[in-house]
């Protein structure tokens, strides 16, 4: 059964801000010479925090589609659909197609979502409808993060962005030896926390 997932951001805000990035790289505040470089060094660095980790730090909207609801299995026995980012926090909507192709809109007093599972799921009350035999025939629109400002966001996730930001600062082009390699274990091992462990 394929999949996919995109998000967009509910806001503009980033995780770090260019203050904190400059205060850490000893930057001139003043300079805004380099401020689209950093900006894109942030946003970078945001992407693979969170596709590293499968979290969504600060609030966005994601929709995932999938082919089909997944069946009541042996390790599924509930028919839980796992969701790409956590923590998720609301469902906006579910649509399936049916045999004939029609986008029905799925009541929302049918599924549950699970927030306080790892990773969160959704699950039905029943049992899930019967699809159509469409790629991407399932769709569903959820909002996931710790909160739309960086005040919700942890120091730990912070301070590995800005290590990653200022390692790729420092070296802007291929580099070997051990100079490469303190910086991302540092930040690995921060990751490392927020890594989603599944069973």
């Amino acid at each position: 059964m394929s999949s996919s997932s995109s998000g967009t951001p509910v806001t503009s805000t980033r995780v770090v801000t260019l203050a904190e990035i400059k205060l850490q790289l000893r930057l001139d505040s003043d300079d805004t010479s380099e401020d689209d470089l950093l900006n894109m060094y942030i946003d970078a660095a945001t992407e693979k925090f969170e596709k590293e980790t499968r979290r969504s730090l600060l609030t966005k909207t994601y929709t995932y589609t999938l082919d089909n609801f997944p069946d009541t299995t042996y390790n599924n026995p509930y028919a839980e659909i796992e969701l790409p980012y956590s923590p998720a926090t609301a469902i906006t909507s579910i649509y399936y197609k049916d045999y004939d192709g029609t986008s029905t809109l799925y009541s929302s007093s049918y599924y549950t979502l699970n927030t306080g599972t790892e990773p969160s799921t959704v699950s039905p009350a029943t049992s899930w409808p019967t699809v159509g035999d469409y790629s991407g025939a399932v769709t569903i629109t959820y909002t996931a993060g710790y909160g739309p400002s960086a005040t919700n966001i942890s120091d730990l996730a912070k301070h590995a962005i800005i290590l990653l930001v200022g390692h790729w600062y420092e070296n802007r082009e291929a580099s070997t030896g051990l100079r490469l390699n303190e910086v991302p274990m540092g930040y690995d091992a921060l990751v490392t926390n927020y890594k989603r462990w599944e069973a």
